[in-house]
């Protein structure tokens, strides 16, 4: 096998990944949920850019966007294996390491669209129609050096984040300047080429191999973070983690309570609480819907956002049960399952009703004379629970010996 065909091989695996995750992400509920968001966004941001007044801020604010929209994200598709046995045909990966280039290019042009026609409607405010165009090809021209450079970068001694902070502010300071003086549009190649000389001469002189693994592996597992807001997912490392400042948050169990009935409670919060990902995950939900709920400040599109977030955030609920259930814990100390299943709705329901009330705390603070709409989100965060719950336990009893 030649690296054009490993390159091959490795591009179908991880398209098969993503389309086997997309269907579950790209469902018709979020689906729906997208078109009316989107429109009401655009429809809101259009009346906003006619009635606005030119100001230096929105093109700030329109470069700050733009240069989100072009960063980086490099996937090698490398293994933990190829550091070993691809190591002595490093000088012939030439052909695959340009296709992972190509495809990296292919995968963030959704995002820097998006980011190009936000970016572009908020300069509209202040530049014509042909400086906008100027402004554009300034970011495609970023766009593609970025991950030249990115792509070298990684074979250096510089660390991710390093590099991420120097590329991000270079490309706001060179698109605000463009977005001020167009005429400065040439000397953008000329500035990222020398970007590009200085990270070459501070490349090893033989290819990091576990650099780049490691690389594709975080890349591999922020993806899986973002696809874990709508399915469970079985590729992540590093599934649990402490945070002592919500210890106290625990249920105190007194000890005639720690009993078979009651253990599995217990054994639910603490796995949320020292999830590696979801509870921020769900932070980050719920701050989402709270700016979108500003941002729009349309009751009615305010309550599908909730009923939305809540949806999402029992689903992501509903991987605890799968995670205990499965564990060590039953064979150990066996129990029925009905005590699994009635541990796990007392949890699910306490923590489901707690989340929707802080949503609709949010919905009050920004719809406040349409207050009483704010009792859906709880019944609907209980509702969809017990719904979710029981596919849970028929998916389980169908699987059961």
């Amino acid at each position: 096998m030649n690296s054009k065909q490993l390159f091959n091989t490795r591009l179908k695996e991880d398209i098969g990944l993503r389309a086997y995750y997309s269907k579950y992400i790209f469902n018709s509920h979020f689906l729906l949920f997208l078109t009316i968001t989107i429109g009401v966004f655009i429809y809101s941001l259009v009346g906003f850019i006619q009635d606005a007044e030119p100001s230096i801020w929105y093109l700030l604010i329109g470069s700050i966007v733009l240069s989100l929209s072009v960063m980086p994200s490099y996937r090698s598709l490398l293994k933990e294996a190829d550091g070993l046995f691809l190591l002595p045909y490093e000088s012939h990966m030439k052909t695959y390491f340009q296709g992972t280039l190509r495809y990296s290019l292919a995968l963030n042009v959704v995002l820097m669209v998006l980011g190009v026609a936000l970016s572009a409607l908020l300069i509209s405010i202040n530049l014509s129609l042909s400086h906008i165009i100027i402004v554009v090809l300034a970011a495609l021209v970023i766009y593609v050096f970025h991950l030249i450079i990115y792509r070298v970068a990684i074979n250096s001694k510089w660390n991710h984040w390093s590099v991420i902070g120097l590329l991000f502010v270079t490309s706001v300071v060179t698109l605000f300047l463009t977005m001020m003086f167009p005429w400065l549009a040439p000397l953008i190649p000329v500035a990222l080429i020398g970007l590009y000389i200085f990270f070459s001469k501070q490349v090893h002189t033989n290819l990091n191999w576990f650099r780049y693994i490691n690389h594709e592996k975080d890349a591999r597992n922020r993806y899986f973070r973002v696809v874990s807001m709508f399915a469970n997912v079985a590729h992540m490392d590093g599934q649990y983690k402490r945070r002592r400042y919500l210890d106290k948050l625990l249920p105190n169990f007194k000890k005639d309570k720690f009993n078979k009935e009651n253990m599995y409670e217990y054994l639910f919060y603490r796995s949320f609480m020292r999830d590696n990902d979801l509870p921020m995950i769900i932070l980050r939900l719920i701050i989402i819907a709270a700016i979108i709920m500003i941002w729009l400040n349309i009751w009615w599109v305010s309550i599908v956002i909730g009923v939305f977030v809540i949806y999402l955030i029992v689903l992501q609920m509903n991987q605890i049960y799968s995670q205990q259930a499965y564990l060590l814990w039953p064979k150990i100390w066996p129990v029925k399952r009905s005590y699994i299943q009635e541990s796990y709705i007392r949890y699910s329901n306490k923590l489901v009703v707690v989340l929707s009330l802080i949503i609709a705390v949010v919905f009050i603070l920004v719809h406040l004379e349409q207050f009483y709409m704010a009792a859906i989100l709880p019944i609907w965060g209980y509702l969809i629970n017990r719904v979710l719950s029981k596919g849970i336990y028929k998916k389980e009893s169908m699987l059961s010996d």
